[in-house]
């Protein structure tokens, strides 16, 4: 009877339900889908972090780099990071181009809210504290960098290894409107270190029970962003109704730098027909 139940009230189509389960129970029967429909029908861990990931090294390859980097703000427990390492296999053998991990966090939880901006309403101080030694223990490729943000990002992206590996994807996942104006500090670094358009996933920007607005939290922190920069903008990406809500299309957006050298390289695939004759 729950069953029943949960399939009359479930908005995704019964027939889909059906036949995502069938892929799932039967991974042999994915064969001859591509990565990007596993992706868009959640037939991936974290299909949004794939999402972000794959199309970060697409826009590596086109642009002659064979590393790109992927970056998570706010590793907590560690789930996340580990379903970034699963992902990298997979879309290295689609793309051709290696994948470098890093996750940032404080280690001991979220601090103390600075001002009403941080939610304290909803985020308590201590929430989502790692266990570093077991995440470590289960880290094959990803490298932790811990610390307060603020201060690990100037000397982390000093490093030449982002010349080399530039910045194409991040997840920011701070819950603090504070934590993620320090985590868009990234983006003040050179050009260099990063790809002309990042992939980017907000996950703290949709929900009921956290009552968001577009002044506080994340969206604040975005909001915050595009205000002071003139040629770094943060934007939706507008794909339109997707296949599956787990890809949660909403939080994906992309960090557009306008005098990046590389911004206005052509990248479009020349398999795509460039003409429309009569």
């Amino acid at each position: 009877m729950q069953l029943l139940l949960d399939a009359l009230l479930s908005p995704e189509p019964l027939r889909r339900r059906l036949t995502r389960s069938l892929l799932i129970k039967f991974p042999a029967l994915q064969g001859s889908l591509t990565i990007d429909e596993r992706i868009a029908h959640a037939l991936v861990p974290r299909p949004y972090y794939a999402y972000g990931m794959l199309h970060g090294a697409r826009l590596a390859k086109r642009l002659g780099f064979q590393r790109t980097s992927v970056v998570e703000f706010g590793v907590a427990g560690g789930a996340g990071l580990i379903a970034a390492e699963a992902l990298a296999s997979s879309v290295q053998r689609e793309t051709g181009v290696a994948l470098d991990i890093y996750g940032f966090d404080m280690g001991s939880g979220l601090p103390p809210a600075k001002d009403y901006r941080d939610m304290p309403y909803h985020w308590k101080p201590g929430y989502y504290r790692m266990d570093e030694a077991a995440l470590q223990a289960k880290l094959k490729r990803a490298e932790l960098v811990l610390g307060p943000i603020a201060e690990t990002i100037p000397d982390f992206l000093s490093l030449d290894r982002f010349v080399r590996s530039p910045i194409g994807c991040i997840f920011f996942d701070l819950d603090f409107y504070s934590s993620t104006i320090d985590a868009f500090k990234i983006f003040d670094r050179a050009s260099e270190t990063r790809l002309p358009r990042v992939m980017c996933y907000m996950d703290d920007i949709v929900g009921q029970l956290e009552q968001h607005s577009d002044f506080t939290g994340v969206l604040g922190a975005i909001a915050n962003f595009n205000a002071v920069h003139d040629s770094l903008k943060i934007s939706r990406l507008h794909l339109g109704p997707m296949p599956d809500p787990r890809l949660r299309a909403s939080r994906l957006m992309m960090m557009h730098d306008f005098t990046h050298p590389h911004y206005c390289t052509f990248v479009r695939d020349e398999r795509e027909e460039g003409q429309l004759p009569l």
